[in-house]
């Protein structure tokens, strides 16, 4: 097949087109550093929650730091000092509750912790059922149109009969979003 000039410039649009197609693109990233965690020990290794609200830090000496989204520092548990890697999964908003991995190469070693946040609740001047200084708090958030939530109060009425000096019930108003 002879490559005439009419053949050359009949594919010189298909020739553009792949040139065209394979140039360089430019794009950028745009970035800033949203965050800085201090940390008390060198950081061996580092893992989020799904959900983004904590950080694990598994830091020298066996001490695994937790960081709340803002930065804070709300707990630090003792692990076992030859743990060197950290894995984390779990999900709160699926009722998946996060768990911790920690390895050790060294010791050929996998770990799993096991964490179940706690948030303390203001129940002061709160109204209450039972004993004021009662061991047991239950603390019911409600909301006086929920047809749903009347039907708690015949449990909560049980156990203050059945433990009348240890329980106390405290009420917390929780409107719902669907009045």
């Amino acid at each position: 097949m002879i490559l005439t000039a009419r053949r050359f410039f009949g594919c010189f649009p298909m020739i553009f087109a792949a040139l065209l197609l394979t140039a360089p693109c430019q794009a950028g990233v745009d970035w800033e550093v949203s965050n800085t965690l201090k940390t008390p020990a060198a950081p061996l290794d580092i893992a989020a929650s799904l959900d983004g609200k904590w950080t694990f830090v598994l830091a020298e000496g066996g001490r695994l730091l937790v960081y709340s989204e803002k930065g804070a520092l709300e707990e630090t548990i003792s692990v076992d000092p030859a743990m060197d890697r950290i894995a984390a999964s779990g999900l709160q908003a699926a009722n998946i509750p996060d768990r911790i991995y920690l390895s050790s190469t060294k010791n050929k070693t996998v770990q799993t912790v096991s964490l179940d946040f706690s948030v303390p609740i203001n129940i002061q001047g709160a109204p209450f059922l039972g004993p004021e200084n009662g061991p047991v708090v239950i603390v019911a958030f409600s909301d006086f149109e929920c047809p749903y939530c009347g039907t708690v109060g015949g449990l909560f009425e049980e156990a203050l009969a059945k433990y009348p000096k240890e329980v106390k019930v405290v009420f917390k108003q929780f409107p719902l979003a669907m009045h």
